[in-house]
C-alpha cells in the first residue's frame, strides 16, 4: 500500500512541469500548393491566410464551397492567437509568417483576413477583416476594397477532431498502467 500512495504521489509532482503546456500550432504539409496548419487546442484545422492574397470576400466562399471549411468568424481567430501567447518581432518572424503566411511586405509584422461575421457595420458600409500582429496585437479593420494584395481570409474546418494528446494526458495514462502492473505484480 505504501508503495502504490507512493507512485501516486510522484505521479502527482511529476504532472506540474507539464501542466502549463499552452496551445501551439503545427504546419501541415501543402497540398496542390495550398498550405495548411492546426491548432492542437481545439483540434481545428487552418488553411494558411496567404492562400488567398488578393481574393474577395465572394472569391474565397464560393473557393471553400462544398468543403468541410468555412470563412472563420472573429471569435474563432481570437481563440487562435489567444492561444499563441505573446508574440515578439522574432517569433511572429519565424514562426508564424512560416505557418499561417507571410504577410504582405507593406504590413511585415501583421497578417490580414477576411472572416464570416464582419460583413458591414453601421458606423462602415464596408466589409471588415480581422488582423493579428507582434505583442498582443489583434484588431479590426473595414476597408472598402473589394481586394487588395495585402489581405487574405481566416479559413477553418471546425470538424477535423484528431486533435494531438496533451503531455499531461499522456503522462497520467503513462503512470496509471505502471501502477496498474504494480498492483497486479504485487498480487503475484
Amino acid at each position: 500500500m505504501k508503495k502504490l500512495v507512493f507512485l501516486f504521489l510522484a505521479g502527482f509532482f511529476l504532472i506540474g512541469p507539464f501542466e502549463s503546456s499552452e496551445a501551439t500550432i503545427i504546419d501541415i504539409d501543402e497540398v496542390n500548393g495550398v498550405g495548411y496548419f492546426k491548432d492542437i487546442s481545439t483540434g481545428y484545422t487552418w488553411m494558411d491566410v496567404d492562400n488567398f492574397h488578393n481574393w474577395s470576400r465572394s472569391e474565397v466562399n464560393n473557393a471553400i464551397d462544398g468543403t468541410d471549411f468555412q470563412m472563420a468568424s472573429y471569435a474563432d481567430v481570437i481563440t487562435l492567437r489567444t492561444g499563441l501567447g505573446y508574440l515578439d518581432s522574432d517569433a511572429f518572424e519565424f514562426s508564424i509568417r512560416l505557418i499561417i503566411g507571410d504577410p504582405y511586405p507593406d504590413y511585415p509584422y501583421s497578417i490580414h483576413g477576411w472572416v464570416s461575421d464582419l460583413e458591414s457595420d453601421p458606423n462602415y458600409p464596408w466589409p471588415g477583416y480581422v488582423f493579428i500582429g507582434t505583442g498582443n496585437q489583434v484588431g479590426i479593420n473595414y476597408t472598402n476594397a473589394v481586394r487588395w494584395d495585402g489581405m487574405g481570409a481566416w479559413v477553418v474546418n471546425k470538424s477535423s477532431s484528431d486533435t494531438v494528446p496533451e503531455p499531461t494526458t499522456m503522462l497520467l495514462f503513462g503512470l496509471g498502467l505502471i501502477g496498474a502492473l504494480g498492483v497486479i505484480r504485487s498480487k503475484k
